[in-house]
């Protein structure tokens, strides 16, 4: 079964796995509800946000709560993609570069290991249903056998009539079918169970995550820039509606 790298990367799943582990950072292990504050009840939005909304959340509620809103700002910092070629490209933004090169690392070995399960998976099935049936086949196999046995026994002088030799070639080809069917059975299940112990990986990683030396995100001349020229445009009409609403001293 086919895979989708894309859908598996962005999956409930994968997210879940994401923010229940606890990551290394440059200054300690932490969990991503954790990093992102998301869980801090000591805040002033936290306790605006309480005094709105007067109901009490249980302790369940409360980490579904925050696993979720963990899940809603996951899905901006990872980035999965094919490029023209077909390669698979996995991007992790994170605020600690330790962090993002651990998870994407994570998130690799954790497309390859799904991808074995699916595929050692197919071929248990195959194999389960294959034993099944050549238990199946095997009984059907026996039982014609004893059939064509019992008439060679109770007709040994056919030659005199048609329609015995009829019977005994039907009675034979049935045999044969049967035992045909078994082989390619027992050759079935032998093969699917050679693959299922196989590592079934078909993933190569190409490029190993890379510990990223200077941030990408955010341009900070960009921002120092855009904060400049915006405190320069709202300062005028600022120090002009201040200046109207002065009072006049004399």
């Amino acid at each position: 079964d086919f895979v989708d790298l894309i859908d598996y990367v962005l999956s409930r799943r994968l997210k879940t796995e994401l923010i229940v582990q606890k990551w290394p950072t440059k200054e300690k292990e932490i969990d991503l509800i954790s990093l992102w504050e998301i869980n801090d009840t000591t805040g002033i939005l936290y306790s605006l946000k309480s005094l709105i909304k007067s109901d009490e959340l249980t302790e369940e509620e409360r980490k579904l709560k925050w696993t979720y809103a963990a899940m809603i700002k996951l899905e901006e910092r990872i980035i999965a993609r094919y490029n023209d070629t077909g390669l698979f490209i996995v991007e992790v933004w994170m605020e600690d570069p330790l962090l993002a090169q651990t998870m994407a690392k994570f998130i690799v070995n954790s497309i390859v290991n799904y991808s074995n399960d699916v595929k050692a998976d197919k071929w248990r099935k195959t194999r389960e249903f294959t034993y099944s049936r050549m238990k199946d086949v095997n009984i059907e196999l026996e039982q014609a056998e004893d059939i064509l046995t019992k008439f060679q026994k109770e007709n040994r002088r056919i030659i005199d009539s048609p329609d015995m030799v009829v019977e005994l070639a039907s009675l034979t080809r049935d045999v044969q079918i049967k035992t045909t069917l078994y082989i390619t059975l027992q050759n079935e299940y032998e093969f699917a169970r050679i693959e299922e112990s196989k590592d079934m990986s078909a993933i190569i990683i190409l490029d190993d995550a890379q510990y990223p030396v200077e941030p990408n995100k955010p341009d900070k001349p960009l921002l120092l820039i855009l904060s400049i020229l915006g405190g320069s445009i709202l300062s005028v009409p600022s120090f002009l509606f201040f200046r109207a609403f002065q009072k006049d001293p004399n």
